[in-house]
């Protein structure tokens, strides 16, 4: 009878407490950016170190529209339909 072969993804296994003392921390996969409506009171950062321009492409073609800020690599394209505004941080 020939040897039982090993597992090869046994080099993976974790003992099971090693999680035990792991920090995690939340990466923000998503930031808003838009214009607030006119009834909605918002207060932005004094300091204008917190003011940017970017770039921003609205795609209006989808269901509910979408906004994405986009790279200057990006944003240099000769065809790109992107529009340049500035970005405020709000507090």
């Amino acid at each position: 009878m020939a040897p039982k072969e090993q597992n090869p993804f046994s080099k993976f296994r974790m003992a099971s407490d090693s999680l035990a003392n792991v920090e995690t921390e939340k990466l923000i996969t998503h930031v808003p950016v838009g214009k607030p409506n006119k009834q909605k009171f918002v207060r932005v950062h004094p300091d204008q170190a917190f003011w940017f321009e970017c770039a921003i492409l609205k795609l209006e073609d989808t269901v509910l529209g979408s906004t994405h800020a986009i790279t200057v690599g990006i944003n240099s394209r000769k065809n790109n339909a992107a529009s340049v505004f500035q970005v405020v941080d709000t507090v």
